[in-house]
């Protein structure tokens, strides 16, 4: 009978074990911040009250702000979402036998008044949601967000990100994020960034493209810059030994700035590297990296300090660099797009000018920022757009930046 008894209560266990595999829904790394958190600062989408109810045209409106070109056709949210989110054939696809062998694979069947089954297990399998976030028949505010935010991703409008810290691949996938970065250039922002150095108005700038934008959550991430993959290798798996989780980004950039000829010889051009000539100057370009990560908590984005000066930057009173991972920097930068709590941190400006997908970055402290009118002029058939972004940087970049300090 005992026997009996834990077999039967293994089979519950495995059953209960796998249905929640199949009703994942935001938070399953632990994060404090829910769908709408996102919807909001990336959208201006969703509903912040979920006492209201969800009706079907207020979801038509939110669907909008996500995608201004969907049409509001859908006679229900289902439909509607997966016609917003780009999968308006896919229903056609499911009969009855395909029907049949999905209600057997989500367990939950299909519980909404006014949707067919085929839109209903579309919906499923295009993970616009989760049998587990319908199977009470009615679609509240909560329920409503998450599919609005997945109707984003499914569009591209969301997150652009490699994986999580705790992902047991995730170095494999870092590496081969990596691997794929070429150079890359424009040549109106080329000529302007050029001016900068060459007017004494910047030491160097950073050329980046909106194509790898991870578009993170604002409050939870920062923006850690190397240009040494095994670094941000060996300061993931750091990371992950201290319990931390986050979304992790790997953005290119194109680092530009003198090359001075007493370095020596100039290096022959590779893919990560080159050398260029321009007015007499000569210009380094080189690839390197902006590694962006949005934090499960934000008590682990303050963490983040300490542990980089712990482990991950030289000091003069660390001669040997013990304790240290590879590649680690005098003056390492990491920068936040809100306050930071705790640490010694300073506000600086990132002059970004955008052009055709691409822009510069140069930064400057508050009182010197850049005006690029004179440059933009220069361009009257070009759309080049100024957008200075206010930035918290870590103590070390600040001292590099003001030439205060060399550490």
């Amino acid at each position: 009978m005992k026997k009996k008894f834990n077999f039967v209560a293994l089979f519950l266990l495995v059953v209960l074990l796998f249905s929640s595999c199949q009703s994942v829904v935001s938070g399953t790394h632990g994060e404090e911040y829910s769908a709408i958190t996102y919807l909001s600062e990336y959208f201006g989408a969703g509903y912040q009250d979920n006492t209201i109810p969800v009706t079907i045209s207020s979801f038509k409106d939110e669907l909008q702000k996500v995608n201004p070109n969907y049409d509001r056709s859908g006679n229900n949210m289902i439909d509607a979402a997966l016609i917003a989110a780009g999968y308006k054939e896919l229903p056609g696809t499911y009969d009855k036998n395909k029907i049949a062998e999905r209600t057997t694979w989500y367990y939950i069947p299909n519980k909404l008044k006014g949707v067919s089954d085929a839109s209903y297990y579309a919906f499923l399998d295009a993970n616009l949601g989760t049998a587990e976030m319908l199977k009470r028949g009615e679609i509240n505010a909560n329920v409503a967000n998450e599919i609005i935010l997945r109707v984003a991703n499914a569009l591209g409008s969301g997150r652009r990100y490699v994986g999580f810290i705790s992902d047991s691949d995730i170095a494999d996938k870092l590496r081969s994020t990596y691997d794929g970065f070429i150079l890359f250039d424009d040549d109106v922002l080329a000529n302007i960034g050029y001016s900068l150095i060459r007017e004494g108005k910047s030491t160097g700038y950073n050329l980046k493209t909106d194509a790898y934008a991870s578009r993170f959550l604002s409050e939870y991430s920062l923006t850690y810059s190397h240009d040494n993959i095994e670094h941000a290798l060996q300061l993931i798996a750091l990371l992950n030994s201290e319990k931390i989780d986050a979304r992790v980004a790997l953005e290119p950039k194109i680092s530009i700035y003198q090359y001075l000829l007493d370095w020596g010889p100039i290096p022959e051009p590779s893919r990560h590297y080159r050398v260029v000539e321009s007015d007499g100057m000569y210009l380094v370009n080189a690839i390197e990296f902006d590694l962006v990560l949005e934090f499960s908590k934000k008590d682990d984005k303050e963490r983040f300090n300490s542990i980089i000066l712990k482990n991950a930057k030289k000091n003069d009173t660390n001669p040997e660099l013990i304790g240290l991972i590879k590649g680690s920097w005098w003056q390492p930068l990491y920068t936040s797009k809100t306050k930071m709590r705790t640490g010694e941190f300073y506000s600086i400006v990132n002059n970004q000018l955008f052009h055709n997908g691409y822009s510069i970055n140069p930064f400057t402290t508050t009182d010197k920022t850049i005006d690029y009118t004179q440059y933009m002029e220069k361009y009257p058939n070009e759309v080049l757009t100024a957008v200075p972004q206010n930035l918290t940087v870590n103590k070390a970049f600040y001292n590099y930046l003001t030439g205060s300090d060399y550490q």
